[in-house]
């Protein structure tokens, strides 16, 4: 007996599971209170993915099916599993009175029971030309994706100026997402329906009030003869309207700890490089590009990702991409931050990793999407060398004591320098000395004066690039032959910025360095360049800061 009771045991608990995670099944509707003509929009929705559909034969007795549609979707959140299907169903009743819909077998469950209350429907004409709202949900997030759609159904496939106006709202933006056109045939009637669907995008919480929609068209008089080319007898000219709506704009959680609201389906984010960033030379750019993909958000909502300052890195942000594509049930933004860097050490460089807070309109919950820190490294280069090993550099080097060299080899080397010494001195008394040129000076001289010539050059027909390499080597060359003067030196540094935030700036943007800039700043270096070689006013004359300084 006790074998068999624990053979029970065992099978209970392997039941268990089952019972305890059945999928919920779930039925609801847009209202319970219709009139005869109206269209009853009917959602199942049940907690599992790859099931059959629902058999909706029982609906049949009371109820005319328009169509139905299915939407199926899997999601992640701190490592557990959601699934998800939902049937979105119209109905319209058949007559007046208290219909049910009755339980709907889906996966092996039963929906709940619904009560519908049909009253008498209005006129012939408005049953067959009516326009409705129908809201994808009754309540939504401030600034979260709403999705309305607008339906005109009709019976007439003669009308003459049809014009169903566009959806405003003042405190809400609107975007029109997708039209559609079908057929349904309701009592033997042909019904012509007409949708348009709108993300809608409310600014403000409270409630979000939709006024009525019109529809205006011209309606085919009965046995309408025809006069030639012309109608003999103008049409009747109809006018009718929506019924408003109001949705609850929901604030934004307390839960929510972002410093950017940012209600969504779905956020992605991508991250780029023009160049491997740990094979850079100092003085270098590279471009890091970062591109974050949002569902169910317009391009101009996604919030700005910064890069603060990191030493010993020059940062030149572009200006941002924003783009919005229209898909079949949602927007999708698109946001793209191009960033251009320029190390100035050898030293490894740590960006810090950037955190974009979310609100998962589908889970009800925030998340994090986080790009991760990364290294950036470069390597010196006889143009840039590291700042660090020019100052060290003189260390590095030890001169051996003077009783570590032989002692023959000493007396042999001071016999040599004193009888070099005694010929000197001998011909210094018979031959004047002559002042020697200092051909070091003219070589350095000669070649700022090619450099200048060439800088002139680049300066009227050269690009941007060519420009700031002139003036960067035309700097090199004077220097060779005569210290810079400050003022000298910080009018250049001032070109020099304006060269650098002109070359990484947005490629579409207007140029921000003129013809008139340029001649200005000529004429200028001209004139401090003939100051040049002025004796300087101080002992300590400062230099030409380094393109790339180490602090």
């Amino acid at each position: 007996m006790n074998k068999i009771n624990l053979n029970i045991f065992c099978i209970f608990l392997l039941l268990l599971p089952e019972v305890c995670f059945a999928a919920r099944l779930t039925a609801t509707v847009d209202r319970n209170q219709v009139d005869l003509d109206d269209i009853i929009n009917l959602r199942l929705r049940i907690d599992q993915t790859n099931v059959s559909p629902p058999d909706l034969a029982a609906l049949k007795s009371d109820f005319h099916l328009l169509g139905s549609s299915q939407n199926a979707r899997h999601s992640w959140h701190n490592g557990q599993g959601q699934s998800l299907t939902e049937w979105h169903i119209q109905l319209t009743p058949k007559r007046m009175g208290q219909l049910l819909i009755p339980p709907i077998k889906v996966a092996q469950q039963l929906s709940n029971p619904i009560t519908i209350h049909v009253q008498a429907g209005a006129t012939q004409q408005q049953r067959i030309l009516k326009v409705t709202l129908i809201p994808q949900q009754q309540n939504v997030y401030v600034r979260a994706q709403l999705l309305l759609t607008v339906q005109l159904m009709t019976s007439e496939s003669g009308l003459q100026n049809a014009r169903l106006r566009e959806l405003k709202l003042d405190n809400a933006s609107v975007t029109k997402i997708g039209e559609e056109q079908y057929n349904r045939i309701i009592q033997g009637i042909n019904i012509i329906f007409f949708e348009r669907r709108y993300a809608i995008f409310p600014q403000s919480s409270g409630e979000l009030r939709i006024p009525p929609q019109h529809f205006s068209a011209t309606l085919p008089l009965p046995h309408q003869q025809l006069s030639g080319w012309f109608i003999s007898r103008p049409g009747k000219p109809v006018q009718i309207k929506s019924k408003p709506l109001t949705i609850k704009v929901l604030p934004h959680p307390p839960s929510f700890k972002g410093s950017h609201w940012l209600p969504a389906q779905r956020v992605q984010v991508n991250e780029k490089w023009s160049s491997d960033p740990t094979q850079l030379k100092i003085g270098d750019s590279i471009t890091r590009i970062i591109e974050i993909s949002v569902t169910a958000q317009p391009g101009v909502q996604i919030p700005a990702i910064t890069m603060n300052a990191v030493a010993q890195l020059k940062i030149y942000p572009d200006k941002p991409v924003l783009q919005t594509q229209i898909a079949q049930e949602h927007v999708i933004g698109q946001r793209i931050e191009k960033i251009a860097l320029i190390p100035l050490t050898t030293n490894p460089v740590l960006l810090p990793e950037i955190r974009l807070p979310w609100w998962n309109t589908q889970t009800d919950q925030q998340e994090i999407v986080i790009i991760p820190a990364r290294e950036i490294r470069a390597i010196a280069t006889q143009s840039h060398p590291n700042p660090l090993s020019d100052t060290t550099a003189d260390h590095l080097f030890v001169e051996p004591p003077l009783y570590s060299l032989p002692w023959p080899w000493m007396g042999a080397t001071g016999a040599l320098l004193l009888f070099w010494v005694a010929t000197m001195l001998l011909w210094w008394r018979q031959k004047p000395f002559p002042k020697p040129q200092n051909k070091v000076s003219i070589t350095t001289r000669s070649n700022e004066q090619k450099m200048w010539q060439q800088l002139q050059h680049h300066w009227q027909n050269g690009t941007l690039y060519e420009q700031r390499q002139a003036i960067l080597a035309w700097v090199k060359a004077a220097e060779k032959n005569k210290p810079i003067n400050s003022a000298l030196s910080e009018y250049i540094e001032t070109i020099l910025n304006n060269y650098n935030q002109a070359l990484f700036k947005d490629a579409t943007a207007p140029p921000t360095i003129t013809p008139e800039m340029r001649q200005k700043w000529l004429a200028h270096l001209k004139q401090l360049r003939r100051k040049k070689d002025a004796p300087a006013e101080a002992a300590g004359q400062q230099l030409l800061p380094p393109l790339y300084p180490t602090s």
